[in-house]
């Protein structure tokens, strides 16, 4: 059934890459998860963070996608095939479409405002007007797909190489991605965190059964999307008057 699973002879180059993602990436955002609060994000300096980080995933994913080729592994296993549409797939798919829109509408309608302006401090660097937009949407279509071959694909076989011989080896290779991806997004917040863990946990689960990106990087790229989108409005609906001002350290 997870017939684009592999076990693959890993090199240098994967316990490299494993390094950087797993260990570095996600202590570089323990440490400025706290700065992200306190900084001011202007104009130029978020379209110049969309661009940086875009083009920082972009070649991620093709340092991830050179390592994986490294011995001849097959892209098709990895996920770049079309999707197979089956049963599970469709409930995991929906499940995680109907999960993200109510916790949206939940938290529009039944949390404080109080709680909510903490909310949009953690999301300074969201566009504020169309222009912004324009440039942001690079960002997410990186995300969308970088994000999915790194997490989704690359650690994902990379932790199923160790662990397969194991009882617990698929799920172990499911969890552990996860929350390496959930704590890079740990400057949204701790709630945001463990929603992020959940998706990620359906999203692998979706990647592995369908043996395909296709599925899961439009998931991603929506939910990055309609996030924002939201986000921007509630901000504007709380603070109409952009009077919330995060001084920079």
């Amino acid at each position: 059934m997870i017939e684009n699973l592999q076990i693959i002879d890993l090199s240098l180059m994967d316990h490299l890459m494993f390094l950087f993602l797993a260990v570095l990436i996600p202590t570089m955002s323990l440490l400025s998860s706290q700065g992200m609060q306190d900084f001011h994000f202007d104009k130029k300096t978020k379209i110049n963070l969309y661009y940086s980080n875009g083009f920082f995933l972009w070649i991620l994913a093709l340092i991830a996608l050179t390592t994986f080729n490294f011995k001849a592994r097959s892209f098709e296993q990895f996920g770049f095939s079309m999707p197979a549409w089956n049963c599970i797939v469709w409930v995991l798919t929906l499940l995680f479409i109907v999960l993200y829109l109510v916790e949206l509408i939940s938290k529009h309608i039944f949390i404080k405002q109080e709680r909510k302006m903490d909310w949009t401090k953690n999301l300074q660097f969201i566009p504020s007007d169309l222009h912004e937009f324009k440039h942001y949407i690079f960002l997410a279509i990186a995300a969308g797909v970088c994000e999915e071959i790194l997490f989704r694909g690359f650690l994902i076989h990379y932790i199923y190489s160790f662990v397969a011989g194991s009882a617990l080896g698929l799920w172990i290779a499911i969890i552990v991605p996860a929350v390496v991806f959930a704590i890079g997004h740990l400057y949204q917040g701790k709630w945001a965190v463990l929603k992020i863990l959940l998706g990620s946990m359906i999203l692998s689960t979706v990647y592995l059964l369908s043996g395909s990106f296709f599925i899961v990087m439009v998931l991603h790229l929506g939910v990055d999307i309609i996030s924002a989108i939201y986000a921007r409005f509630l901000i504007n609906q709380l603070d109409p008057d952009h009077t919330i001002e995060i001084e920079t350290k």
